[in-house]
Formats: C-alpha cells, sequence, structure tokens
C-alpha cells in the first residue's frame, strides 16, 4: 500500500486559515505516539531533508521538512 497524502494536504494548504493553524498550533503537546512514528518514519528517510525536498516544493521545505529536523 502507498500512502498518498497529496489530495488531503492540498485540501489543508488551500483553506484560507492554514497559516493561522499553523502558528497556533501546540508544538509543545504533540502525543508521544505522533513523535515516534515521526522519528522512526520519516527522519531515518534518506529523502526526508530540507535540501531535498526544496528541489520539489520550497513551501514544503519550511512548513513540513525543517521544523521536524
Amino acid at each position: 500500500m502507498i500512502e498518498d497524502y497529496w489530495g488531503p494536504s492540498k485540501k489543508m494548504m488551500n483553506d484560507m486559515r492554514f497559516l493561522d493553524s499553523l502558528k497556533a498550533y501546540d508544538k509543545d503537546n504533540i502525543p508521544a505516539a505522533v513523535i515516534k512514528k515521526i522519528r522512526d518514519k520519516y527522519i531515518p528517510n534518506a529523502e526526508f531533508n530540507p535540501a531535498t525536498i526544496k528541489n520539489v516544493s520550497s513551501a514544503c521545505e519550511g512548513k513540513e521538512c525543517m521544523w521536524t529536523s
């Protein structure tokens, strides 16, 4: 199975309140299970780094990639 989040991601990023929701996100209370999944699945992925992501989307580089590093 391939996880494809592009459709839901586009919908979320097109929301006029998306930037406000990012600014208000409670980053200090992310559930431990979510942190574990990010550390286990995404951080070790060689393609999951700001330089590689920037080649595809500079917006994604800052919004979705750099904050996890």
